[in-house]
């Protein structure tokens, strides 16, 4: 996988966002990530780390971008080691975002991150 094709993939869905054109999918549950309505109580005094919780309302379609990101970028050489990280940020970006706001807003923010992550991050495995 070259950088541009996963780019050219995320714009590809941001188009079809902007036309109200998204998928649904299961819960989004991979690399220490798990999308949900409402995150569940930290388990105290736990000796496994907590997943990162991603809230929304938007369950289903956050869960198909996440999936849609995975598949722009699971072929890439260097994904075993940034898995968690690469769907960590577009968590972070989500929750950001807070829950009152358009559907639109969570699966862009979502896409940006990933667009953002591979162009600054993953790009350098390409020019090695």
């Amino acid at each position: 996988m070259k950088t541009y094709e996963a780019v050219e993939q995320f714009a590809a869905l941001a188009r079809m966002i902007a036309e109200g054109d998204w998928g649904y999918a299961e819960p989004w549950q991979g690399a220490d990530v798990v999308v949900v309505d409402v995150a569940p109580a930290p388990t105290p005094n736990s000796w496994l780390p907590d997943y990162e919780y991603v809230v929304t309302p938007y369950v289903r379609e956050l869960s198909w971008v996440f999936e849609q990101a995975r598949d722009a970028v699971k072929d890439h050489d260097g994904y075993g080691m940034f898995k968690e990280e690469f769907f960590g940020r577009m968590g972070e970006a989500v929750n950001a975002c807070g829950s009152d706001v358009p559907i639109t807003t969570h699966l862009n923010v979502a896409l940006f991150a990933a667009r953002f992550f591979v162009e600054s991050v993953i790009e350098r495995f390409d020019q090695e």
